[in-house]
Order: structure tokens, then C-alpha cells, then sequence
């Protein structure tokens, strides 16, 4: 018996034991059952041509794609204060091959999987496996189903919005830290350049110590401008306080 007629044949005699532990897996029951059958099958070697080939690779192209919508989704709403650079490392940090294969693993995926045991499997297997069920989802109960899986194992996992935020640099956090350890006042300061002619208008921000001007930076807006012009600020800290540090050796020796 070649190993399509194998498929068939375990889900024919097993669809009730499969089905069960797939509502279990998702928190919902399948309405078609073939699309997780395809999720978790390695691949099947066609002897005609009239044969289908089933695997799951290309449910794991699908939910590649709809685990990136998502997420993107996800990110946007949960992080109404970062720009546009922000969210995409957060959504990348969070589709990263080995946050998924994390994913994967914690949720058993390999055990669901057809496979001969001498079968060799790619150490991404867990994280392909879960975007071909995230693929299986979309196309058995639709986006809103495979968006409310996906919120879940965010939640189970350990990729907290916190941690994700605090992932992301933001200059004019760590310019506030310095301040108020150094114990000095600042202020972050834009306007608009009138100097720039064209469509696209340019701001000037300037990171204000102690109501001097400290550094300053141009972008297309208030708040590129500002973390543009405070992550100049930091380094110039950094470089003042290496200065100081050289200065003061030098008076001891």
C-alpha cells in the first residue's frame, strides 16, 4: 500500500480519534476535516499523474501569509504609539523561525504528524507545521477563526506585547533615564521647517538639557524628527561621558 492510499486509510478508520484531538488542539470543532489531515502530512509520492499530491507545504504558504496579517493586526492595535519602524521589528521579532518553532513544539504539533519513523525532519518542522494549520484554519472556518487561534497562542506563549516593547530602542526614553540620573532637565522641542520647499513637509526637533540646545534632527514628522534628533543626543552623552572619563584619569595621574 504506497503511502496516499496509507492517508487515506488512517484517517478513514481514525477521522473520530483525529477529529476529537483536533477541537481539543484548537478550542473549536473542524467543520472539514480533510484541510488538518493535509496540515500534518509530510508528503505523499504521486505513481500517476491523476494522483493528488497532498502535504503541507502549501497550507504552510498560505499561513505563512495570514500568520503575518494578523500579527501585523495585532501589533497595530496593541501598540497605538509606535511608528511605523517599531511595529515592524515587533512583528518580525514575533514571526522570527525560532519564536515559531517554539510555538510548535509547545503545542505537540509533531504528534499529529503522518510520517515513516525513519523519516528525517527539518528542525523548522514544528514552526511549518503550525503555519499549515494556521493555512487549514483559514480555509475550514475562515480569518476570524485563525485570528482568534492565533491570539491565543500569543497569550500561552511568552511573547508579550511588554516584552516586544521593550525590545524596541526608543531614544528618547533612554534620553529621559539619562536626565533624571544625571539630574538635569529636558524638553524635546518640534516645529516645522520652513526652510524645506517642496510637497513633503520636513520637522525640526531639537533635545533641549537644561534649555540649551543639546542636539537636533530633521524627518517627515514630529515624532521621527524627535527620535531621530534624541538617539543623537544619546550617543553625544556617551561620548561626553567617555571624555569626562579620560579627563579625570588623566588629572590623577
Amino acid at each position: 500500500m504506497n503511502i496516499f492510499h496509507k492517508f487515506l486509510s488512517r484517517f478513514k478508520k481514525k477521522d473520530g480519534i483525529f477529529f476529537d484531538k483536533m477541537e481539543q488542539l484548537l478550542g473549536f470543532p473542524p467543520k472539514e476535516i480533510h484541510y488538518y489531515e493535509e496540515a500534518f502530512t509530510l508528503g505523499t509520492v504521486r505513481t500517476d499523474s491523476a494522483q493528488p499530491h497532498i502535504s503541507y507545504e502549501r497550507l504552510e504558504f498560505l499561513g505563512d501569509a495570514i500568520l503575518g496579517a494578523v500579527i501585523a493586526h495585532f501589533v497595530f492595535l496593541q501598540a497605538p504609539d509606535k511608528n511605523e519602524g517599531d511595529l515592524t521589528k515587533m512583528r518580525t521579532r514575533m514571526v522570527r523561525r525560532e519564536n515559531l518553532n517554539q510555538i510548535g513544539e509547545d503545542l505537540r504539533l509533531r504528534e499529529y504528524l503522518l510520517a515513516d519513523k525513519r523519516t528525517l525532519l527539518s528542525g523548522n518542522i514544528a514552526g511549518n507545521l503550525l503555519e499549515a494549520l494556521v493555512g487549514a484554519i483559514y480555509l475550514d472556518r475562515g480569518y476570524s477563526k485563525a485570528t482568534e487561534f492565533i491570539h491565543r497562542i500569543l497569550i500561552d506563549t511568552n511573547l508579550s506585547m511588554r516584552d516586544l516593547e521593550n525590545k524596541v530602542i526608543s531614544y528618547k526614553s533612554l534620553m529621559v533615564e539619562w536626565a533624571q540620573k544625571y539630574h538635569k532637565t529636558i524638553a524635546f522641542v518640534s516645529e516645522e521647517d520652513p526652510t524645506y520647499k517642496g510637497r513633503t513637509k520636513y520637522f525640526q526637533a531639537k533635545v533641549m538639557i537644561n534649555d540649551k540646545v543639546f542636539a537636533k534632527a530633521h524627518d517627515t514628522s514630529k515624532k521621527k524628527a524627535e527620535e531621530r534628533a534624541a538617539k543623537r543626543a544619546f550617543f553625544r552623552a556617551g561620548d561626553k561621558k567617555k571624555s569626562s572619563k579620560k579627563n579625570n584619569k588623566g588629572k590623577k595621574q
